[in-house]
């Protein structure tokens, strides 16, 4: 094992904001660390610091001699980014790819694309799958688990990282020395970090005896000015800081607002019956039934461009559907997360805005007044920083604002579109919590499969079945029933109404270009593998479209029986 970086001491503040202080920790060359921690420690200013992108306040980041670092951002520019072919091919774009016309998917794929283009020694991922579908996480996961390079992961999503990596730093100014590292898959983290927090709340428990008992015989004695007795009197003092500092690093989040219930009781609450709906020639529902109700929680799950953020708005009579009807409870109220998050502007807002719809100094939340410090300080928000222009605010922070709005509304259904994005980990166990609460229906769409299966009680699977989708107990379930629908369609496809004597003609002459073509390959990724970079390009492009030709004559030949 070999190390390939150092960090000595680090230190990053914003303002009077530390983000971490004295960190220190190393990168070995087969390691693939996954980083954890509440929003604000200062995960993504790490990654940024190591690409050489920001400056540290103190500290040394030392790379080994030769090492290349190659750092895909939450994001960037990526007008101003090339992929070479082989990298297109590899990630499905065609090799005339416009990056301004990507979806946001597409976008996370370029740059990842264009970091391992780099070729790098060590790989820096920041959130990489936020905006994939679950198809798009489950690919990435796969590609990464065969890439050998060592990695630097800041991401949310629990499942993928304990897939993908074999290492967890949490940053956390919790612990003593702001972070704390283990070897091994996330679950073993999780393992060793519930042991730490037993280990912890032991010790806080012998602190506070043992500062009691001293108190006790302080109150007893009148002790006299002696060296001993002044000794005792010091010792409790330290006795107290060290209490109250241990108090201070492990102080409980505390739980999330709830969202406000309606008074209505009913049971049924909206009914979807042989709805269509189409766009731009694409169906995305056909003779569509669903039926919601109360305390349902309803997981959304299917590809991009299989209709999930369509039904939502459908639900909230934003849209209509093509045909069929939608029966919605008499004065059905609706609350929708948008996971573009557009419910607030960019800027010309105060967080106490945000956080309220108004300037004022109170807020009636589930019929009761509350003031607007502590109706902020339940997400996470401090006092000082509610006249802040919601301008500078982070990703997470606007997700937290608009949760804040959206719970002072009384609702019947929830209709939330990626509510986790941006949110760290223990938010996001809040907001489950809260949404466990909550009395009515909830309807959710996200990629954060640890999420969804902590909620949901059932799944409906879209982009499986146009007629009426399915309805499933469990994620694996739907990804089964996918893929028997994939083989389905590529079977009908196939068909086709040659004559026997036409099919046995040019079955064989198909199956004798497939074996030239596999053979050219071949020897097309022996070449790829001691090309010279001037090379590359040209038998990227050759490959690539031997590649193609194979594709299209298997499909030809697969047509055949």
């Amino acid at each position: 094992m070999q190390i390939l970086l150092s960090v000595q001491n680090l230190a990053k503040s914003f303002g009077s904001k530390s983000l971490f202080d004295n960190l220190s920790f190393s990168v070995y060359d087969h390691q693939k660390i996954g980083i954890v921690g509440p929003n604000g420690s200062g995960k993504s200013t790490l990654l940024r610091i190591l690409q050489g992108l920001e400056t540290q306040d103190e500290g040394k980041v030392i790379y080994r001699k030769g090492v290349k670092a190659a750092y895909a951002a939450q994001q960037a520019d990526i007008l101003q980014l090339e992929l070479s072919a082989y990298r297109k091919n590899l990630f499905g774009f065609p090799l005339d790819v416009d990056p301004s016309k990507l979806s946001g998917g597409q976008k996370r794929k370029y740059l990842i694309a264009h970091a391992l283009d780099q070729e790098p020694s060590l790989l820096l991922l920041d959130e990489p799958t936020n905006h994939l579908d679950l198809e798009g996480i489950l690919w990435l996961e796969e590609m990464l688990n065969t890439v050998t390079t060592p990695m630097l992961i800041v991401s949310h999503d629990r499942v993928f990282l304990d897939r993908v990596t074999n290492a967890t730093l949490e940053m956390n100014q919790r612990y003593p020395k702001g972070h704390f590292f283990v070897e091994g898959p996330y679950s073993s983290y999780l393992k060793e970090k519930e042991a730490y927090d037993l280990s912890q709340s032991k010790k806080a428990h012998s602190l506070e005896q043992e500062l009691k008992k001293q108190l006790e015989w302080l109150g007893r004695t009148a002790p006299a000015r002696t060296a001993k007795s002044l000794t005792r009197i010091k010792d409790v003092g330290s006795l107290k800081e060290e209490v109250r500092d241990f108090k201070e690093r492990n102080r409980e989040q505390g739980s999330l607002a709830t969202f406000s219930q309606s008074d209505s009781t009913s049971k049924k609450l909206i009914v979807l019956k042989h709805v269509y709906k189409s766009f731009s020639e694409r169906t995305l529902f056909e003779d569509f039934n669903l039926e919601i109700f109360r305390k349902d929680r309803l997981g959304v799950l299917g590809m991009n461009g299989s209709g999930k953020s369509t039904l939502l708005k459908i639900l909230m009579k934003e849209i209509s559907p093509d045909k069929g009807t939608v029966k919605w409870k008499e004065d059905l109220r609706v609350v929708y997360f948008d996971q573009m998050k557009e419910a607030l502007p960019k800027k010309g807002m105060t967080l106490q805005e945000a956080l309220t719809g108004h300037l004022a100094d109170t807020v009636f939340y589930q019929g009761k007044a509350m003031h607007i410090i502590s109706w902020a300080k339940k997400f996470r928000f401090p006092a000082d920083r509610l006249l802040t222009d919601i301008e500078v605010l982070s990703g997470g922070e606007r997700a937290r604002a608009i949760l804040a709005r959206l719970m002072l509304k009384p609702a019947d259904v929830l209709l939330l579109d990626e509510p986790t994005n941006d949110l760290d980990m223990e938010m996001i166990d809040l907001l489950t919590k809260s949404l466990q609460d909550f009395e009515g229906a909830v309807v959710v769409i996200s990629h954060d499969r640890y999420f969804l299966s902590s909620l949901s009680s059932q799944y409906l699977g879209l982009g499986v079945n146009k007629d009426s989708g399915y309805l499933f107990s469990d994620f694996q379930q739907w990804q089964q029933k996918l893929q028997e629908a994939k083989k389905e369609l590529k079977s009908l496809s196939s068909q086709s109404s040659f004559s026997p004597i036409e099919k046995k003609r040019s079955t064989r002459e198909i199956e004798q270009r497939i074996e030239k073509l596999e053979e050219e390959i071949r020897l097309t990724e022996e070449k790829l593998g001691v090309a010279l970079p001037h090379e590359l390009e040209k038998l990227c492009k050759h490959h690539l479209s031997l590649k193609k030709e194979l594709d299209e004559l298997f499909e030809k030949w697969e047509k055949h029986y």
